[in-house]
């Protein structure tokens, strides 16, 4: 054992090509779904070659291995980090993983003759509704989050991200999850009609730098079979106590209406308002209400800033 241990530690840490593949230029002669006709470049340094996806069903709360493979094509200047969203739409995030050097090796060290390996766990959010999802994927620096432009192969610009093809289903846990896994920043118990049950919300970040999103989720509880459909409103409000900006809209965007739920059952229901530049900075409240019930529920104050 101690002499496996020195060789490990004194040969084969420090051998990082030992455990990268040499393909033909372009290509991954072991993914599962290749990106060769079509290859993804970052900043026209790294290319997306292709991913393993071997499951694409996956319950709620549990965990979805995803595997990247990556080249440099150039000289990396900078050492990128990794992400790997689950979304829907892109704006919402149902689960991630991030890895500081992807394929465990600064990018800044990445042979340019060959590929390297990117493996992820993505945890699925407790309470994320069934349906149909997509993942994915970028590249970013730590120290300011700035992420990196993404252009197709007649280097046509995509944006920041890209989208994996293959889309993922997930479905209801084999029972609920706990409140305490649920990660609530503020913690509510409304009940509605004594059929649902505002369990409480997550809030991520109160401090908001324009231009930025609010992002926010709400956990609610079945408590029975097919409750009747609500509709919410989520605001923010100004001091003054003036509607700044309002989401009105039935649960999960309409993808996953109440008179789905069953008894027990607990659903994550996401948020995200995009504030311009233009946006007015200070401090403001967050409040939900359902309509037809009577009062709001506040969610505490947020405050927006300039960069």
């Amino acid at each position: 054992m101690l002499v496996f241990l020195i060789f490990k530690l004194g040969l084969v840490d420090w051998q990082h090509d030992w455990f990268r593949y040499t393909s033909p230029p372009g290509r991954v002669l072991r993914a599962q779904y290749s990106l060769a006709e079509a290859p993804i470049s970052f900043g026209g340094q790294i290319q997306l070659l292709g991913y393993d996806l071997p499951q694409t069903d996956v319950r709620a709360g549990g965990t979805l291995d995803l595997t990247l493979f990556w080249r440099a094509t150039a000289p990396v200047p900078s050492n990128f980090q990794v992400f790997a969203h689950l979304t829907r739409p892109v704006m919402h995030l149902w689960g991630q993983s991030d890895h500081l050097n992807p394929g465990d090796l600064p990018t800044g060290r990445w042979p340019t003759d060959k590929y390297v390996r990117d493996e992820h766990q993505i945890k699925v959010l407790p309470g994320t509704p069934p349906g149909d999802y997509q993942l994915t994927v970028g590249l970013y620096t730590l120290a300011d989050g700035v992420r990196v432009p993404v252009f197709d192969a007649g280097g046509a610009l995509l944006g920041d991200t890209f989208t994996l093809e293959t889309p993922v289903r997930v479905t209801r846990p084999r029972r609920p999850p706990s409140e305490e896994a649920l990660g609530l920043t503020d913690v509510i118990g409304t009940e509605y009609a004594g059929e649902i049950t505002l369990l409480g919300a997550v809030l991520p970040d109160r401090r908001i730098e324009l231009p930025g999103f609010v992002h926010l989720a709400l956990l609610w509880r079945a408590d029975v079979n097919h409750p009747d459909d609500i509709a919410v409103r989520v605001q923010l409000v100004d001091t003054g106590g003036q509607v700044a900006d309002q989401i009105a809209t039935v649960p999960v965007d309409g993808g996953y209406p109440a008179s789905l739920w069953s008894a027990g059952e607990i659903v994550r229901d996401a948020y995200s308002f995009w504030l311009s530049e233009n946006f007015a900075a200070g401090i403001y409240e967050l409040r939900v209400g359902v309509d037809g019930a009577e009062g709001w529920t506040s969610l505490g104050s947020v405050e927006v800033v300039r960069r």
